[in-house]
């Protein structure tokens, strides 16, 4: 059984604190919903197991692409398009099936947020 002592409000300062959701995160952790921070959407994670929150941008697209290598290798390379005047954040991985399942996790936390709703600080 879990007791909570303590129920903590999301504020700006608690959101400045946090740092971006990583893969585990986005796998483990529960979507909150989305909100605007900083002149962006992002969404925000909660992992009971660690009690930290997290945060990822709501992106506006996701662009996948192979790159060749000169040694005739090659890995997989995801845009995370956010839009406007912001770069895009790029992922690799060394194989399809890893950037596939990274892009299906990504597309899954938007779609929980957007459901989940905004909720503002």
């Amino acid at each position: 059984m879990e007791v909570l002592l303590k129920k903590t409000k999301i504020t700006k300062t608690i959101l400045n604190q946090t740092c971006r959701s990583t893969t585990i995160d986005l796998k483990t952790g529960e979507v909150l919903g989305w909100c605007f921070y900083q002149g962006l959407k992002y969404i925000v994670i909660y992992r009971s197991g660690t009690k930290e929150l997290s945060k990822f941008v709501l992106f506006k697209d996701l662009k996948a692409s192979q790159i060749d290598k000169i040694d005739g290798e090659h890995y997989y390379k995801v845009e995370v398009i956010i839009g406007g005047k912001y770069v895009p954040i790029t992922y690799t991985s060394f194989t399809k099936v890893e950037s596939d399942s990274f892009i299906d996790l990504l597309l899954f936390s938007k779609n929980k947020a957007i459901s989940m709703g905004q909720f503002f600080i």
